[in-house]
């Protein structure tokens, strides 16, 4: 999500209403926590790039864009070739213009089957500074789950919360306004919260969308880095500039955070778990005992067949001569 956070982040302003219910309904609910990037205020693509490849942006030079140079004629690794590996159609949808970052080459040579930007869009709808709508995307998203027989992995990068900011009002009735020290930062922020809560809109009728189409589906949310708005890290409530908020929601998250789903996806496995090593063990023992058994007897044979043998011949001393007792006739008197 486009330069996405919640205003509860910032130490420096109020709101009269909460911009992003959704989303902060989804943070407290379900996985959740920060995201650390390589951007603030700009650079998606970096943040894109990390969230794709699991690659440091900081491995290139300073300021450099891999979307602007290697990946335009190489190919890399990254989640849509493994998706693609499992049996997924990979696709990216952003509702901007296809040259941005190069995403119209980029995406080819990281593995997207399709690439759906603004050009390729329907029912449009803009910002007050010029930005496309995000809710546009929610049909786009829906066409491709309909359309493919495969299991999708979708990318999908937002535009409509970028900057600038304007300084001066522009909203006459806003869904949530801003109390802070100073007029014009009340106004940047106030029209930027208020693209935010459109943002969380569009993010609830997505996922309502979902739910109706019964297709299970694991979704990710997360703001690609803080808004051009000249944060300073002290009214930042995060540990630094460099942290956004992320959620993660699916059938099987929900699920697990149920009573039912915590005791079936993690008590009983614990049990399971519990009670096989209990008969590992036991087995282990039994096994160990039957060894020892067969060592011991194996011994004892042994021992038997190496014992010295009593002899038939024993020697009878009579004086200076021995006989035995296999000599026959009467054993002459000693003088």
């Amino acid at each position: 999500m486009e330069s996405f956070t919640v205003a509860q982040d910032y130490a420096n302003i109020q709101v009269d209403r909460d911009p992003t219910p959704v989303f902060n309904d989804l943070f407290n609910r379900y996985s959740s926590g920060t995201f650390t990037v390589p951007a603030c205020g700009a650079g998606t693509a970096n943040t894109e790039f990390e969230v794709l490849t699991g690659i440091s942006a900081k491995f290139f030079g300073p300021g450099e864009y891999p979307y602007k140079g290697k990946l335009r004629k190489k190919t890399l690794e990254n989640m849509a070739y493994i998706a693609k590996s499992h049996g997924y159609e990979a696709s990216a949808l952003h509702d901007h213009r296809a040259l941005f970052y190069n995403r119209n080459e980029v995406y080819a040579n990281m593995g997207f089957d399709t690439f759906t930007s603004v050009e390729y869009m329907n029912n449009l709808s803009f910002t007050p500074t010029n930005w496309c709508k995000d809710t546009v995307l929610t049909g786009e998203i829906m066409e491709i789950m309909e359309s493919t027989e495969e299991r999708d992995f979708m990318h999908v990068i937002s535009v409509e919360g970028h900057g600038a900011y304007p300084t001066d009002k522009v909203f006459k009735n806003p869904y949530t306004t801003v109390t802070c020290d100073d007029e014009i930062t009340k106004w940047k922020y106030e029209y930027y919260l208020n693209e935010c809560h459109e943002m969380d809109t569009f993010i609830g009728e997505l996922i309502d969308e979902i739910n109706a189409a019964g297709e299970p589906t694991v979704m990710i949310i997360y703001g690609d880095h803080i808004p051009a708005l000249d944060v300073k890290e002290e009214n930042y409530k995060a540990d630094n500039l460099y942290q956004t908020r992320y959620a993660g929601m699916g059938h099987v998250a929900m699920f697990m955070q149920t009573p039912a789903g915590l005791v079936i996806c993690v008590a009983v496995p614990l049990i399971l778990l519990v009670g096989w090593d209990i008969i590992r063990r036991r087995h282990s023992e039994k096994c160990r005992q039957t060894d020892t058994d067969a060592l011991l007897a194996e011994l004892n044979a042994l021992k038997a067949r190496t014992k010295p043998q009593e002899t038939d011949k024993i020697p009878v001393m009579a004086g200076t001569a021995a006989v035995t007792q296999e000599q026959t006739g009467d054993i002459p008197p000693t003088e």
